[in-house]
């Protein structure tokens, strides 16, 4: 491939990640609002067999490990568009303090490590829900509930995160290779230091 077709072709690669990218946010914010429903929906649950058991002497048995459940679940899930958010908690007071030139690669090098890390967890959770499968397992209470049913969906919450991520990652590249350094800073920065950034005085901004 000639140099002189190398930026065309990024471009395009660009425009396929972007359009992927936006349709990964937007089943990351119905994910989300699933997430969001069933917490409200555990809530009544606990709720309503707290006043069984006072009132009826009646209980599921198995409030514990289902509100256990809908919370690890829900974080998974959320997760995905809590990164599109760019919500998600960062130590950025040295990174936007330096040099736009800089902090791109700074950005390319946490999405990175976020990437693997959440993969690894992905990963282990496949092997978990594979060994429940497996053997059967269930949980101890009342219902006795095939551990593969809820250890699934929590692997999905990570997978489907870090397929974003990937994409996230390809995309980041793409753009440091075609020099788009604020673009990689508008995808990255997170949204309270990108403030604190734009509050600093006219000649701080200037030298960055």
């Amino acid at each position: 491939m000639s140099l002189a077709r190398m930026p065309r072709v990024l471009r395009s690669i660009l425009r396929v990640t972007q359009a992927t990218r936006r349709g990964l946010g937007r089943l990351s914010s119905w994910m989300n609002a699933a997430a969001g429903w069933s917490y409200l929906a555990v809530a009544l649950f606990v709720t309503c067999d707290v006043v069984s058991r006072k009132v009826f002497g009646f209980s599921s048995g198995s409030t514990t490990q289902i509100a256990g459940y809908v919370l690890a679940c829900g974080i998974t899930w959320g997760l995905a568009h809590t990164m599109y958010e760019r919500a998600h908690i960062r130590i950025d007071i040295l990174v936007m303090r330096l040099p736009l030139r800089v902090r791109q690669y700074m950005h390319v090098i946490a999405l990175t490590l976020l990437l693997v890390f959440i993969g690894f967890l992905a990963y282990s959770g496949v092997n978990l829900s594979s060994d429940s499968a497996m053997f059967q397992s269930t949980d101890l209470s009342a219902l006795a509930m095939p551990l593969v049913i809820p250890q699934s969906i929590w692997t999905f919450g990570l997978a489907f995160f870090t397929v974003v991520l990937a994409t996230m990652l390809v995309e980041t590249l793409v753009l440091l290779l075609l020099g788009e350094a604020r673009a990689i800073d508008a995808l990255l920065a997170h949204d309270e230091a990108e403030a604190e950034q734009h509050e600093m005085p006219t000649g701080e901004r200037a030298a960055s």
